[in-house]
């Protein structure tokens, strides 16, 4: 159940990343491009207009990449804390928490300085 859909939003999540990735790396080949007709004068405007128009597009496509990935992590993120193991473990560590205050209260009343007690220390 859960951990099936789980592992198809994480793979959901990793193909748009991917695309995300090879879009960018497009999106700078065309502005390397770009560039590149620049620099050669006005000799390319035609090469040079399409370019622009396809540096315009790779821009649209990352952008709408980016907007995909961000839902996506978003919904995987949102089904995470829904789940009822993220909730027995927020739980538990709330009530650990809870239990570590106690304890350095207690702690304290008796004097000793809790200031210098860390974890690392078990």
């Amino acid at each position: 159940g859960a951990a099936g859909a789980s592992g198809a939003d994480t793979a959901m999540v990793d193909e748009l990343r991917a695309k995300l990735l090879a879009s960018t790396k497009e999106l700078g080949i065309a502005r390397q491009e770009l560039s590149t007709l620049r620099e050669e004068g006005s000799g390319g405007a035609a090469s040079a207009s399409a370019l622009r128009a396809e540096l315009e597009r790779a821009q649209g496509a990352v952008a709408e990449l980016e907007a995909k990935l961000s839902d996506a992590e978003k919904q995987l993120s949102a089904r995470v804390e829904a789940s009822s193991q993220f909730k027995n473990v927020r739980t538990m560590l709330a009530k650990k928490n809870e239990l570590v205050k106690e304890l350095r209260s207690k702690l304290q009343e008796a004097g000793v300085a809790v200031d210098d007690i860390t974890a690392a220390e078990d």
